[in-house]
């Protein structure tokens, strides 16, 4: 029989009213912890499958998108017009786990992806 050590000393609590709770993963289309600085999707783009990594703020605003080989797009305007080029449809790869332990969200079916909407 093996056995599983885990150490729960993540916590969760947006506003500090209620009891930190162990996290184990943390998935959210907006950053959730100040001191995560990764990305929260893997998106691709279906006219040409480049994939990018995807950057959002606390109140879910794109802010970076970042494409193998290329500069970042820091700008919120290019990077919808990235994703929105030829009507392009934009699906998710990954879904990033904010809380550090890499329990990311990953699709593998691509017949079962979610697509970002853009408006």
């Amino acid at each position: 029989m093996q056995s599983l050590t885990l150490n729960l000393t993540y916590t969760f609590d947006l506003n500090g009213s209620l009891p930190a709770i162990p996290v184990m993963a943390a998935y959210s289309m907006r950053r959730l912890f100040p001191n995560y600085t990764g990305p929260q999707l893997q998106i691709r783009r279906s006219l040409d499958n480049l994939v990018a990594e995807l950057y959002l703020d606390a109140r879910a605003n794109y802010t970076t998108l970042q494409v193998a080989a290329q500069p970042n797009i820091t700008n919120y305007t290019d990077i919808l017009d990235w994703m929105s080029v030829s009507n392009s449809i934009v699906s998710v790869n990954i879904v990033y786990d904010q809380s550090g332990r890499q329990n990311n969200l990953m699709y593998c079916n691509s017949n079962n992806r979610p697509t970002l909407k853009i408006f």
